[in-house]
């Protein structure tokens, strides 16, 4: 129910080098529009998918996505490229400078006719995403999965979010992890 379907549009934000573009490649995308501003990550991604790249069922388009065009500090773990993140690490952690886009500009800039699934896991830029995203998410209702493990209050404050731009999408909880005080919380949130 919550896996991609067969001919699905997908757009993987936080491509990172393809773990979930691959998944969605086998359960039968069509199309595969990857967000990844990470240099290693962007160049690992190109790799793994040179002949779907080529083939056109992959798209990567090599930013991060926000709630409009900038370019930011993108700060880097240098133990995880996964953890690599805008908003995330600590102020002093070295990075490098990355251009952020919007998942609205995208969609209108490869004229995708549709929009089926939308997965985000970007290191905390969730909601920002999800701002540069309402054109997106108004026109063709995608069912999503989102991340909520990168702060505490994701949970609540990501439903809100999504809800604030189209009203009657049903919220379902995914894995989840218990924090250090004892309390539960969702990693991932799916909607539909």
């Amino acid at each position: 129910e919550f896996a991609v379907h067969p001919g699905d549009v997908v757009l993987d934000c936080g491509g990172n080098v393809g773990t979930f573009t691959q998944t969605a490649l086998k359960q039968g995308a069509r199309l595969v529009v990857a967000f990844e501003p990470a240099p290693e990550n962007i160049e690992s991604y190109r790799r793994n998918f040179s002949e779907q790249i080529h083939a056109g069922t992959v798209i990567l388009v090599p930013k991060g996505v926000w709630d409009k065009d900038d370019v930011l500090l993108l700060r880097r773990d240098p133990h995880n490229t996964a953890a690599d993140s805008f908003v995330m690490l600590k102020d002093g952690t070295p990075g490098v400078q990355a251009p952020l886009t919007t998942i609205d500009e995208e969609v209108a800039a490869l004229k995708l006719d549709r929009v089926d699934y939308m997965k985000l896991d970007i290191e905390g830029a969730e909601k920002k995403a999800l701002d540069g995203a309402r054109a997106t998410l108004r026109r063709f209702r995608p069912r999503m999965s989102i991340a909520t493990e990168h702060f505490d209050t994701d949970g609540v404050l990501i439903p809100q979010k999504v809800h604030e731009i189209v009203p009657g999408y049903q919220v379902f909880c995914g894995p989840c992890m218990e924090r250090h005080d004892g309390h539960i919380r969702p990693d991932v949130l799916y909607f539909r």
